[in-house]
């Protein structure tokens, strides 16, 4: 015959080949929960660092981002606005120059649209192009409906 211990190699392998499919699956499944929640977590750190980086550049005049995100939200839901700055048509450029003309002047500057969030102190060296995709994209990903985006740039 065998020895022992070749035996019980050969059981445990069998045992191993032969594991029953729903054992398995589920063993797939808490896999794939756990990579979901590590993967949900580094979003939110990533939202949390974009938040900050936000409320960091924000200028807001007697009240923050934050705190009209707070005055925003329904009850018993996660601070979200409720909607993106107001889009403007892009403004034409100046005859001869790579720079855009001040347009910062709006009906949504003084901040009584309730349905816009005004930011100031974005680094505008950027292209703003950029700047509305990186806000469209931070607060779509915060579960936020974005119709426009309105990037202006101050005199």
């Amino acid at each position: 015959g065998t020895k022992p211990l070749e035996k019980a190699e050969t059981e445990l392998h069998n045992l191993e080949t032969h594991v029953n499919p729903k054992k398995r699956k589920k063993k797939y499944e808490i896999k794939e929960m756990k990579k979901l929640r590590k993967s949900f977590q580094e979003m939110t750190a990533t939202m949390k660092n974009l938040e900050e980086f936000f409320l960091g550049r924000a200028d807001l005049p007697g009240i923050t981002l934050k705190e009209m995100m707070l005055m925003n939200k329904p009850p018993n839901k996660p601070p979200a606005p409720k909607e993106e700055e107001e889009a403007e048509p892009e403004p034409e450029l100046k005859e001869g120059s790579a720079k855009y003309e001040c347009c910062f002047e709006t009906e949504d500057s003084d901040g009584s649209n309730r349905s816009a969030i005004l930011v100031r102190g974005l680094d505008t060296c950027l292209a703003r192009d950029d700047i509305k995709s990186t806000l469209w994209k931070h607060f779509e990903s915060g579960g936020c409906q974005v119709s426009r985006v309105f990037v202006p740039i101050e005199c």
